[in-house]
Order: C-alpha cells, then sequence, then structure tokens
C-alpha cells in the first residue's frame, strides 16, 4: 500500500476538541478510536464522503453492532463532527484538511511535471550531434534574427531537482505565494541557507513527496504547539514524523 493511501493531516491534540470530548463522555476512548476509524475509511472514499447505505457494511467491517454504530453515528451527527448530504456523511475538517493537500500535491506535481520536461529537453540536447555545417548555423541564426520568440522559461517557476522540489513545497507550507517573482525572490534571500538542510533531508528520505510530507506534519505540529519552525524543524522531528506514519 503506497504511504498516499493511507495519509491525511491529523491535529496532535484533537481528544481535546470539544465536540471530541462530548464523544468521549458517552462512549470513552473506544469512541475515539471508532471515530479515526471512520475517519480513515471517509479518506478513501471519493470525495470524502461515504453512503449512508453503506452503513451495515462498515458495521461489519469495524467488528461493531449495526445498531450501535448507528447509535454512535447519531451522535456524531448531533455535535456536528459528522454532516450529512443526501444519501451521505461527511467530515466538514477532514475535506478542509484534504482539499488543502490536494491542492499543494498538485502544485507540486505540477512543478515536479515541468522539471521533468526541462530535464528531459536537456537530455535531449546532449545527444545531439556536436557539429553542424556552417550553413545550418548561419541558417539559425538568421532565423532568430527575424522571428518573435516565446516568453523565456524564466516565466515560469520549474524545479529541475528533487532539492528543489523540496524547497518549493517548504516554500508553499511558510506561504510564500505560488508566484514565480515571488518564489524566486525567496531564492535568491535563503536558498543558500535551507538547500544543506534539503539535501539531508532528500539523503534520509530518498523521496522528494516523502519529505514534503514531513514538512507538511512539522508545520501542523508547530503550529498546534504555538512555536515557530523552519526547515531545520523538520529535521529534528523526522523520529516524530515516523512514529506517527508507522501509528497510522
Amino acid at each position: 500500500m503506497s504511504k498516499d493511501a493511507y495519509y491525511f493531516p491529523h491535529d496532535s491534540n484533537a481528544q481535546h476538541d470539544e465536540k471530541i470530548l462530548q464523544l468521549r463522555a458517552k462512549w470513552d476512548w473506544r469512541g475515539y478510536g471508532l471515530y479515526w476509524a471512520i475517519i480513515e475509511r471517509l479518506r478513501d472514499c471519493e470525495k470524502y464522503k461515504l453512503c449512508i447505505n453503506s452503513i451495515p457494511g462498515l458495521a461489519i467491517s469495524l467488528s461493531v453492532a449495526q445498531a450501535e454504530l448507528e447509535s454512535f453515528l447519531e451522535q456524531c451527527f448531533d455535535v456536528k463532527l459528522f454532516l450529512k448530504d443526501n444519501n451521505f456523511f461527511y467530515s466538514q475538517s477532514l475535506i478542509n484538511r484534504m482539499e488543502k493537500y490536494d491542492n499543494t500535491k498538485k502544485r507540486l506535481q505540477e512543478a515536479g511535471r515541468k522539471g521533468g520536461i526541462v530535464s528531459s529537453q536537456a537530455q535531449a540536447r546532449l545527444k545531439q550531434p556536436s557539429s553542424m555545417r556552417l550553413d545550418e548555423i548561419i541558417l539559425d541564426k538568421s532565423i532568430l534574427k527575424n522571428t518573435t520568440l516565446p516568453a523565456k522559461a524564466e516565466s515560469e517557476y520549474v524545479c529541475k531537482t528533487d532539492i528543489d522540489y523540496v524547497l518549493y513545497g517548504y516554500k508553499l507550507e511558510i506561504g510564500i505565494p505560488d508566484i514565480p517573482a515571488e518564489l524566486r525572490k525567496w531564492d535568491k534571500l535563503n536558498y543558500k541557507r535551507f538547500v544543506k538542510t534539503a539535501k539531508l533531508l532528500m539523503d534520509y528520505f530518498k523521496d522528494s513527496k516523502e519529505v514534503v510530507n514531513c514538512i507538511e506534519f512539522t508545520k501542523k505540529d508547530c503550529e498546534n504547539r504555538n512555536i515557530s519552525w523552519t526547515l531545520e524543524t523538520v529535521a529534528k522531528r523526522i523520529n516524530l514524523y515516523k512514529k506517527e506514519v508507522n501509528s497510522d
């Protein structure tokens, strides 16, 4: 199973949420575990919503009596942990988190795709013959003089390496606008400071997407604790991130 199949952002202090406390008052920790089991199921559903008609099957998969699960869900509806939408129910909190996660993931994938295109074009150029006839070179120059060239590649922000991808993900998480000029401005001021840490994280995880997941986890954890963080903080919290992932 790929890590993306079960990953979703999760507050480390969720057990103290007012709605969760109301749930625990009646169902104790068993209800807390049941709630997160349902959240995990919603995470894997299309649009993060589950059909109400699937409750009998859900009860079987969770090893809970159907009547008990229905009673549990009713309280979740009462305290607004879950909401109903026609024949479906869902967690608005999960949807909000996953929309942000999916949007960030899409931007990173697009940056990686553009970087792949640039890389393949560079490789193609290396495979070209090293020599050309003089008349071909002259012809090329004459064409350039009389042709309006498209905007330079600098108008886009392209991640050419895994390190670029990691730093791009970090920039998005700290609130840098996804605008080429703003991203390059940050690079000029901060690239030298953070590139070594990005390399260390890549050496450890061997997967740029996993590094970005670790960055997202660190950001959320530090925000919950009301403390500041940087990419160096991410490197220091690798073990905490691994523990969280393995516990899921």
